[in-house]
């Protein structure tokens, strides 16, 4: 595990995940139920466009995504009046190899902001949605620990937070997904490169 000292969303933060993996789209590539995803090809083809301009490419961020970020320190205050703590802030984590990484909202922590109608879903599911349980797991394991909160906030509403606990198993594929992922990553690159004649 390699900790980088950076602000998210920063030119520096941008630059150190440009065509890289990361958590938030880990359900790209390998599903909750353990299975590859059908969605893998196409973020393929959005890193490796990062990775040959050498910029972020489709960047896109809608008005929840906005809202998200600007309701997270009010999440963040709930979390910590709640539990009786104070969060860790981390910019940018990845492993060894710099080639994976994820951007915890807070070390163990995972926060997310939902329409009105989506939050009763989660507090009523009262678990963490399996859409973002491949995050969760990615930054258990990319973090090195062995839980990690999921929280739901709305400020008109109690938040749901859950504790989802390290599954050995489930990241031990998610790895091996990753890897097979990597591989044909660089694959495309090369055949890529060689096409190309200046």
């Amino acid at each position: 595990m390699i900790i980088h000292d950076c602000e998210q969303g920063t030119e520096e933060w941008l630059t150190l995940r440009l065509g890289m993996p990361t958590a938030s789209n880990f359900a790209d590539i390998y599903s909750a139920t353990g299975k590859p995803s059908t969605r893998a090809q196409e973020y393929m083809y959005k890193l490796v466009a990062e990775s040959l301009a050498g910029e972020p490419v489709d960047v896109y961020k809608n008005e929840w995504m906005q809202r998200g970020n600007d309701l997270e320190p009010d999440a963040v205050s709930a979390y910590e009046f709640i539990n009786g703590v104070e969060t860790e802030v981390l910019g940018f984590v990845t492993n060894d190899e710099k080639t994976i990484g994820c951007s915890p909202d807070r070390m163990h922590l995972e926060i997310k902001c939902p329409m009105a109608k989506t939050h009763v879903k989660y507090l009523d599911e009262g678990k963490c949605p399996s859409v973002y349980y491949p995050q969760v797991q990615g930054c258990i394991w990319l973090c090195e620990t062995d839980r990690w909160d999921f929280m739901s906030y709305h400020p008109k509403m109690p938040p749901l937070i859950c504790t989802v606990f390290r599954d050995d198993t489930y990241i031990k594929g998610l790895e091996n997904a990753l890897s097979t992922f990597l591989d044909k990553m660089e694959q495309m690159k090369k055949k890529i490169g060689e096409k190309n004649v200046y």
